[in-house]
C-alpha cells in the first residue's frame, strides 16, 4: 500500500531554521532534511510543477545554488531543459545580468545570452512563493520575449 502524499505543511516542517546564519539577524532555511527524505523531496517537486506536463514548458530555470536542485529535478520530470542562473562572474560566456536586494545586501545573477530563445516557455520555481504572479494568471512576459509561464514554490 502506498503512503499518502505529504502536505505542504509536512514539507515545510522538514526545512530547518538556523538563526543568525550567515550573519546575525538572518534566518537560514536548511533544506538538507527535505532533500534527504525521498518522499518529501519528490512531493516538493510534484507540488512545484503542479498541473504542468511534459511538453508544456521548454525549460526550467534555477537560481544558484539551491534552485539548481529543485529546478533540475522539475526539468527532468517535465522532459524540459534546465537553465542555470548563476552568481555574477560564474558563467564563462556572455551573459544577461540582473541585480536584486537581499535581507543583508544586494546580489547580481547572470544567465547566458543564448540560454533561452524568444518564445520559450519557462517555468521558474521559487523558494519564496512566487504567489503574486501565480495569483494573477501565472504568466508574464520577461525581457527578450521569454514567457515565464508560472512561478511555483513547493511551500506556500
Amino acid at each position: 500500500m502506498s503512503q499518502p502524499l505529504p502536505s505542504p505543511a509536512e514539507i515545510a516542517a522538514a526545512i530547518r531554521n538556523i538563526p543568525d546564519f550567515p550573519k546575525p539577524g538572518i534566518q537560514f532555511k536548511d533544506i538538507t532534511p527535505l532533500l534527504a527524505d525521498a518522499r518529501l523531496f519528490s512531493a516538493s517537486i510534484d507540488l512545484m510543477i503542479g498541473d504542468y506536463k511534459p511538453g508544456m514548458v521548454d525549460a526550467v530555470v534555477g537560481i544558484d545554488a539551491r534552485g539548481f536542485i529543485f529546478a533540475a529535478a522539475a526539468a527532468a520530470k517535465l522532459h524540459a531543459g534546465f537553465i542555470p542562473i548563476r552568481k555574477k562572474g560564474k558563467l564563462p560566456f556572455q551573459t544577461h545580468e540582473q541585480s536584486y536586494d537581499l535581507e543583508y545586501g544586494t546580489a547580481t545573477v547572470a544567465v547566458h545570452v543564448d540560454a533561452l530563445k524568444p518564445g520559450s516557455r519557462v517555468l521558474r520555481p521559487t523558494g519564496r512563493g512566487g504567489k503574486e504572479q501565480a495569483d494573477e494568471g501565472g504568466k508574464e512576459s520577461a525581457d527578450h520575449g521569454i514567457d515565464i509561464v508560472r512561478d511555483r514554490s513547493p511551500v506556500r
